[in-house]
């Protein structure tokens, strides 16, 4: 196969204006607090020419670091690596094997769609720093990028010309309403904890500036009105129907034109609305894939399917492809893809009844810490709120305990679990990486231990196995990896 090199150079020149943006929304970030407590506290237009002078500052320093930052980044590839070599004040020089480099993915934010660039991310596994970036390249130049280091790697490894003229199967693809359904089967907690945190934080800051006292002087009745039960529950009902609408703004934002295709032995995902993202994943380099279900996807009968890629802990999230909103027919031509060989099972169980035993206790222990002190206060609501944990947790509790399974097999090793919702965890038993019990006193006295596998992309747990049925999972998975030929990544 011809080598396909490409001599040191740099970036589009309009990178400049990606730096410079990704400078100042970095420094918004890190002083948009400090800038909204100073604008609520005091006379603006006293200080104007102060916040010019020092918004100025801001920009000549993003201009000038991206300036420098533009002509001191150069790439180049040759002799099966790929050399980075940048720096502000200093200046590095980052050589990557092929043979590391995991997958090459695009990024296009909207001022990447603007001038018609693409931002191009080189990942590695396995280390510390597994991600390069080019921050802005013609789609030309990011293509030639892509296909020269794809090209040098062993035909054994990627078949890439080939695969580039094959038709991608399109395996998941969702439409606008797909999205909203996703959206509102998403977890709005969050959301509503955010919106209530900010409206706290605005009351406080209202109250430091003294403008609460002038919107009392307002309206005299509101302290009247904050104490009225129906307008209390009006604006909860409008933070919860605002969770929901935030939830599904990020859900549209976020997953916009989700697509998920296959080509050859590979998985590739493309989405979003502001930032447009392109993930490949190998077959070979996934080390996990999981299925969560929670209580309201359920009731759209949807999941959210994860392929987790082997990668360090500070950049697993980023490792991982997710898919959310994923049907049953979808998830099986996801598993047949990626397990197509059958798999004799050699341990199939449940986890002991102790499992639930354990947890049972814990919860009625965590409820009584709470009711005893209600009684002697006669605080009767907390009271209540004890009794609601007991409930909940002894509810819990039996779900999880029905729904934990596992199978131990030749090729594969499926977890099952779930509380109200429900996962399954599957991985190639030659992927593992090591296995360890562990137990706590009350596992130990009852002769149980927590089986641990570790994987390049995290670490699955089947809790509760009795310590001789431990020891042999343990001990198959070690010689299964010992005895294997096959290249986990």
């Amino acid at each position: 196969m011809k080598r396909s090199n490409i001599p040191r150079q740099r970036q589009s020149p309009l990178a400049i204006l990606i730096i410079i943006s990704r400078i100042l929304i970095n420094m918004i970030r890190q002083l948009g607090v400090v800038i909204v407590i100073f604008l609520l506290g005091g006379n603006i237009s006293e200080r104007l020419d102060r916040y010019a002078a020092f918004g100025f500052a801001i920009l000549a320093f993003a201009v000038i670091r991206a300036i420098v930052t533009y002509f001191r980044f150069y790439y180049s590839v040759a002799n099966e690596e790929l050399t980075i070599e940048r720096g502000f004040l200093s200046k590095s020089r980052t050589t990557i094997p092929f043979d590391r480099i995991q997958a090459v993915d695009f990024d296009q934010s909207p001022i990447h769609r603007i001038f018609d660039l693409v931002k191009v991310v080189i990942n590695t596994a396995g280390t510390g720093g597994d991600e390069v970036t080019i921050s802005a390249l013609t789609r030309a130049k990011a293509e030639e990028l892509k296909q020269s280091i794809l090209q040098q790697k062993s035909t054994s490894e990627l078949a890439v010309e080939e695969a580039d003229i094959l038709t991608p199967e399109t395996i998941v693809k969702h439409s606008l309403l797909d999205l909203v359904k996703i959206g509102l089967a998403s977890n709005h907690f969050r959301s509503f904890m955010i919106i209530v945190g900010f409206a706290f934080w605005i009351f406080q800051q209202a109250e430091e500036a003294q403008l609460w006292e002038r919107l009392k002087a307002l309206l005299p009745e509101a302290q009247v009105m904050t104490s009225n039960v129906t307008l209390m529950v009006v604006l909860f009902l409008a933070v919860v129907t605002a969770s929901i609408l935030i939830s599904i703004i990020v859900t549209l934002t976020r997953f916009y034109g989700l697509k998920l295709s296959r080509i050859e032995d590979r998985f590739q995902l493309s989405h979003g609305l502001l930032n447009t993202r392109q993930f490949t994943a190998k077959d070979q380099k996934i080390q996990l894939f999981t299925t969560v279900q929670t209580w309201l996807q359920k009731q759209f009968d949807y999941f959210t399917i994860s392929l987790k890629q082997a990668s360090s802990q500070m950049v697993r999230t980023k490792k991982s492809l997710l898919i959310p909103g994923s049907r049953r027919d979808q998830i099986a031509n996801v598993v047949a893809a990626l397990f197509p060989r059958e798999s004799k099972t050699y341990f199939d169980g449940k986890v002991s009844k102790y499992y639930l035993r354990y947890h049972i206790r814990n919860t009625i222990i965590i409820g009584l810490v709470v009711m005893v002190p209600a009684l002697v206060t006669k605080l009767y609501p907390y009271l209540i709120f004890g009794v609601l944990i007991i409930i909940f947790g002894i509810v819990g509790s039996l779900l999880s305990y029905r729904k934990l399974r596992y199978q131990v097999g030749e090729n594969l090793i499926k977890i099952q679990g779930g509380t109200f919702g429900g996962k399954l965890a599957v991985l190639e038993s030659y992927k593992v990486q090591s296995v360890s019990l562990s137990a706590n006193v009350y596992q130990w006295r009852r002769k149980l231990n927590n089986l641990r596998i570790h994987t390049a992309s995290g670490t699955v747990s089947i809790p509760f196995v009795e310590q001789k049925k431990a020891r042999e999972i343990r001990d198959f998975l070690l010689y299964q990896i010992q005895n294997t030929k096959k290249p986990w990544m």
